[in-house]
């Protein structure tokens, strides 16, 4: 199995809560897709809750593409981490660390403007898998943190692990 891009950064140096652009890659057509780490939380040693960032799942991308998107750049996607310590986001485009993450801060504020569970779109069992695993408060108690937390920009080659490393790791 080769390696993941995500597998050669040092997840113990991040400068959460942080932006990093994880890879960009050309599209057959010429077009640029940016993938960015949205760190929440420190790997390993915290996880966004269940509800919180499920909640927050439904709200995160549609609040980015109202901050993000211009005649340049398009989210295509912002989907939860396995590990639930960020979310991964995909863009057709070219934005700065900076752009994401002040997109990111205005997204937030949004989510803290949100006034019920009702307000949050898809939540019913025809567009939900999981309707019942939701709770605003907790999603923005996320916000709340991140905000006050401000948001860092991390680079790969900050944190990326020498090939000694990577081939410790593996033996």
């Amino acid at each position: 199995m080769p390696l993941l891009d995500s597998a050669k950064v040092d997840q113990t140096r991040m400068n959460v809560p942080a932006v990093r652009k994880a890879k960009s890659m050309s599209t057959p057509k010429g077009d640029t897709i940016s993938v960015f780490d949205l760190r929440f939380c420190v790997p390993n040693q915290d996880r966004l809750n269940e509800e919180g960032s499920h909640t927050l799942e439904h709200l995160f991308e549609g609040a980015m593409h109202v901050h993000l998107d211009t005649d340049k750049v398009s989210v295509i996607n912002v989907s939860p981490m396995g590990s639930r310590t960020g979310f991964y986001m995909s863009v057709i485009g070219i934005p700065t660390e900076f752009d994401v993450a002040d997109a990111w801060l205005a997204s937030m504020q949004d989510i803290l403007n949100i006034h019920s569970l009702s307000d949050v779109p898809e939540l019913n069992q025809y567009q939900c898998g999981a309707q019942d695993m939701h709770s605003l408060e907790q999603t923005q108690q996320i916000a709340r943190n991140i905000i006050a937390a401000g948001i860092n920009v991390d680079h790969n080659h900050e944190l990326c692990l020498s090939e000694e490393q990577l081939k410790g790791l593996h033996t």
